[in-house]
């Protein structure tokens, strides 16, 4: 996290304490993991759950009950799409858990998630749209069928390691051992005069404004 992120954190959590908003953190655990982990929990529990985060690699997490919103920014206003399973398997013709395996093929610069050299999303789609998962295209290499053919095959062959590991590094982890008591999630009112201080005290005036505290 840049430095600059970092010295903001404690404002953040001061704002959203003061606004009601439960704060869940775990030393050496993601806030993907934290996400997942909970996501997964609600949906045990029938509980139909919307994640907003701009992190696309929380597509893996998409179901029945669990949808990605996304925001994007356009001509200055916030727009959001949401992705459930139907639209993964719409967009990306797989499976949300198989984009863990195309993760593992393409790997992420963005996250250090190396991936196999050579191999770019288009690639890693195909991939495993033919072979399902990445355990599939190493036993079939080893198996001499073909599965790819000249500097492909050949970075394939060489970097199953990489692919494994990578695979692993995107995953996102969804036991994370933290408190599950949803109870605490629920929607209460903020401190109005409590977070009308502190927005004073940040110059927030435009939100002010909107918030009419």
């Amino acid at each position: 996290m840049p430095d600059e992120l970092a010295a903001q954190m404690p404002i953040i959590k001061k704002v959203l304490e003061a606004m009601n908003i439960k704060v869940v953190e775990l030393p050496g655990y993601e806030a993907d993991d934290i996400l997942g982990t909970l996501a997964v929990y609600a949906e045990k529990n029938n509980i139909n759950t919307i994640l907003l985060t701009g992190d696309r690699d929380s597509f893996q997490l998409a179901s029945d009950k669990i949808t990605i919103r996304i925001p994007r920014t356009k001509q200055g206003k916030t727009e959001t799409e949401d992705f459930d399973k139907q639209k993964i398997l719409e967009t990306y013709g797989l499976l949300p858990k198989q984009l863990i395996e195309v993760k593992g093929l393409m790997g992420d610069a963005s996250d250090n998630i190396p991936g196999v050299p050579g191999v770019g999303e288009k690639t890693a789609l195909n991939l495993i749209k033919e072979f399902a998962n990445i355990d599939s295209i190493y036993e079939k290499l080893e198996n001499g069928e073909a599965v790819a053919k000249g500097k492909l095959k050949e970075n394939l062959e060489s970097n199953k390691d990489l692919a494994i590991l990578s695979r692993e590094l995107g995953r996102i982890d969804v036991n994370a051992p933290i408190e599950k008591e949803l109870s605490g999630f629920e929607v209460k009112e903020w401190n109005k005069p409590e977070v009308l201080q502190i927005f004073k005290e940040l110059r927030f005036n435009r939100y002010i404004e909107r918030f009419n505290i």
